[in-house]
C-alpha cells in the first residue's frame, strides 16, 4: 500500500486511500483460495504464479524494442575495432561514434 500511496502522492488523500484499499482487497481476495482471510506461502505461490502467467499485450512492443537494440549493439559491437580500423578514426571521433549509438 505504501508504494501505491507514494505513486499518487500529492492527489486526493481520500482517493488514494480508497484506491490503495480496493486495489488490497482485490489482491487479497485472489490470493486466499481457501477463503479463510489468511494467505499461506502455497496459495501466495500459485496465486502469484498464475496472475505473472497473464501477460499485459502492451509489454510486447517493449519487449521487441529491447531484443532488437540488444541485437544491435551484439552485432555492432565486435565490428566498431574493424570500422574504426577502415576509417581511420581517432579515440576521440570512436567515442562520438559510441555515444552516439547509446
Amino acid at each position: 500500500l505504501e508504494l501505491f500511496r507514494q505513486t499518487y502522492a500529492g492527489r486526493s488523500d481520500d482517493l488514494v486511500e480508497e484506491r490503495a484499499q480496493h486495489m488490497a482487497s482485490v489482491l487479497m481476495r485472489h490470493l486466499d483460495r481457501d477463503g479463510d482471510k489468511t494467505i499461506s506461502f502455497p496459495e501466495f505461490q500459485t496465486g502469484i504464479t498464475e496472475l505473472a502467467a497473464k501477460r499485459d499485450p502492451r509489454m510486447w512492443p517493449v519487449a521487441g524494442m529491447m531484443l532488437f537494440t540488444g541485437l544491435s549493439v551484439g552485432i555492432v559491437t565486435p565490428a566498431m575495432p574493424v570500422v574504426v580500423k577502415l576509417l581511420g578514426l581517432s579515440q576521440a571521433e570512436f567515442g562520438y561514434v559510441v555515444s552516439a549509438f547509446g
